[in-house]
Parts: C-alpha cells; structure tokens; sequence
C-alpha cells in the first residue's frame, strides 16, 4: 500500500497568520467593479455580434455577385463562335473569379481585424480601468492602516 505524503509538510499555518495584514475593503466597490466587467463583457460581445453580421452581409452579397458573374461568363462562353473564344472568354472568367476571390479575402481578413480590436476595446478599457480601481483600494486600505 503506498503511502500519501503530507503536500504541506507537516507546516501550521496558523502560526504566520498573525504575521501578515489583513487589507479590509469595501465590497460594495467590489460588487461595482464586477458589475462593470459584465457591462465590458456585453459591450464587447455586441462589438462581436455587430461584426459578425457586417461580415456575414458581405459575404452573401459577394456571393450573389459571384452567382451574377457565373451567369455572365456561361451567357459570354454560349456566345461565343468558335472553340478558341469560348476558350478566351473561359479564361478571362476565371482570372477575374480569382482576382476577385483574392480581393474579397484580403477585405473579410480586414473586416475581422477591424472586429476583433473592435471587441478587444472595451476589454482593454475596462482591465485598466479594474487595475486603477485595485489600487485604489489598496492605497486607501494603506492610508486607514496608518491612521489606526
């Protein structure tokens, strides 16, 4: 049978207790600080929601001009008199279906940038703002402590 060690060696910690300060702080400063994360939160998730949509708006209306292009190009080919220009016009097609393709990824990668920092933003604020907050209450739980 295999024996459990100790993980705290045995250590009291009670003994240190009376050692270390204990920082008193207001909760309802605590509670307002949770309750404006959650405001960050929404704000950001909207940002996210917001985003998401204009991103899902270009691409149906890249694909309905797509769609609109397949037509043009099918429409020009059956026009087309002899074999060397449907041939023509089929590679015109596809240049311009992939120049097109690569265009509209730099444009949605650049949509999802803008998105994210969009996002990031209240996030940002709010940790700064969280981390000024934090401090505060340890200058003031410090100056209370000096004055006892």
């Amino acid at each position: 049978m295999a024996t459990v060690r100790d993980p705290m060696m045995g250590m009291d910690f009670t003994k240190f207790m009376p050692k270390m300060p204990l920082v008193e702080f207001d909760v309802d400063a605590v509670i307002e600080g949770q309750r404006k994360n959650m405001e960050a939160v929404g704000a950001a998730q909207k940002c996210a929601l917001e985003g998401a949509q204009k991103i899902l708006k270009y691409q149906v209306d890249a694909f309905q001009k797509a769609a609109e292009d397949v037509n043009a190009a099918i429409k020009a080919m059956t026009d087309a008199k002899t074999p060397q220009e449907r041939f023509a016009k089929q590679t015109e097609a596809v240049q311009k279906a992939f120049e097109r393709a690569v265009g509209q990824t730099r444009e949605v990668s650049e949509m999802v940038l803008r998105s994210n920092v969009e996002v990031a933003a209240p996030l940002n604020k709010r940790f700064a703002e969280g981390l000024d907050e934090v401090g505060q209450m340890f200058k003031k739980a410090g100056t209370e402590k000096e004055k006892a």
